[in-house]
């Protein structure tokens, strides 16, 4: 006669529920940490390209003794899909020689610091786009990236630092090299 335990050549459905939950529960820990992981490591694009706009406004300021303010550029928040950065639709982009390679998931934009807000590079008639601002006067540049990552859209699809909801936002000057993330924990 067998014994009861010759049958038994598998795992019980207790058992298999207790491995699927344990799964999902790591699944549940794991999975938005990766995303915050991914948003992380896609800021990285914006401190990059401010430092390169930092570089190139001063070398132009060493050559012809002034800085250049830009536009917005791409002119609305790319979202969480990667926009076209064209230099040559702004002027003070293109005298700077300055266009990443690639889309991009930031806008960007060079400001003075006479601008209550960097949301003032956006008027109407892009009257900003190209101005020179003297190096000899009080006023720093603000070098801006302001991008949508997990495409909340909470600020909507203008780049205003002055109002930047859940958008993530980086600034730095021409005075300190610093890039300052203006709305830490935001993507």
């Amino acid at each position: 006669m067998r014994k009861l335990s010759d049958f038994r050549k598998g795992f019980t459905l207790i058992e298999l529920m207790v491995v699927v939950a344990i799964i999902a529960i790591l699944a549940a820990i794991a999975i938005p940490q990766y995303k915050n992981y991914q948003l992380k490591a896609k800021t990285a694009e914006a401190k990059m390209n401010i430092g390169a706009i930092r570089t190139s406004e001063e070398a132009y300021a060493a050559e012809n003794d002034y800085y250049v303010l830009t536009k917005w550029e791409p002119s609305t928040i790319p979202g969480t899909s990667p926009a076209d950065f064209s230099a040559t639709t702004t002027n003070g982009f293109s005298y700077l020689g300055f266009e990443p390679a690639g889309k991009v998931y930031f806008s960007y934009a060079v400001t003075d610091t006479s601008e209550k807000t960097a949301a003032d590079a956006t008027d109407a008639n892009d009257s900003l786009d190209g101005v020179q601002v003297a190096v000899s006067t009080n006023d720093d540049i603000h070098i801006w990236a302001v991008g949508d990552l997990d495409g909340d859209g909470d600020a909507g699809d203008s780049p205003d630092p002055s109002s930047l909801g859940n958008n993530s936002a980086f600034m730095a000057t021409d005075e300190n090299p610093k890039i300052l993330d203006k709305n830490p924990g935001h993507f």
